[in-house]
């Protein structure tokens, strides 16, 4: 019952984490926190091995590196770094480059069809909608949606594997 509201918190906080970055270009810190909790949560419940907790941090821990690299050189945002972080938590290494591919896939599209929206929609936008930031020729890609989508689609495709 534990580990399935576990579950249940993370796959809330992953929604949450898309919605926010798609309307706002934020991720709360406590959605990402929620993630990383859900999988501690989960982990005491099942209980997991110490030693794959463990993996499971350093895993954890490599991401956070490297993404921060990349937040540093204006890559990505800092909540995307941290809900990549929180997400390796679930994911250990066997499982991360899946997650990598399919996430460049879902932001890939993403960013291809707001490429298209914003070159069709007359600037300057509207303002006042949630979407108006969005669909501004020089804003980003709300990447938190892909990290969210893929992690989704990646645990409910392994679950067998990923959620002992």
């Amino acid at each position: 019952m534990v580990a399935a509201a576990a579950i249940l918190v993370l796959v809330v906080c992953l929604v949450a984490a898309a919605a926010s970055d798609l309307a706002k270009y934020r991720i709360p810190n406590s959605l990402c926190l929620g993630v990383a909790a859900s999988f501690l949560l989960y982990a005491a419940a099942v209980p997991l091995p110490l030693a794959v907790v463990g993996t499971r941090l350093a895993v954890c821990l490599a991401v956070l590196v490297v993404a921060s690299v990349g937040f540093g050189l204006r890559l990505m945002g800092g909540g995307d770094a941290k809900l990549m972080a929180a997400v390796a938590l679930w994911l250990g290494w066997r499982y991360l480059a899946p997650f990598l591919l399919l996430m460049a896939i879902f932001g890939g599209v993403l960013g291809l069809a707001l490429l298209l929206a914003r070159r069709l929609m007359p600037q300057p936008v509207p303002d006042g909608h949630w979407w108006s930031k969005l669909l501004l020729r020089q804003s980003g890609v709300p990447y938190g949606v892909a990290i969210s989508l893929a992690a989704i689609v990646i645990l409910a495709r392994f679950r067998g594997e990923l959620l002992p």
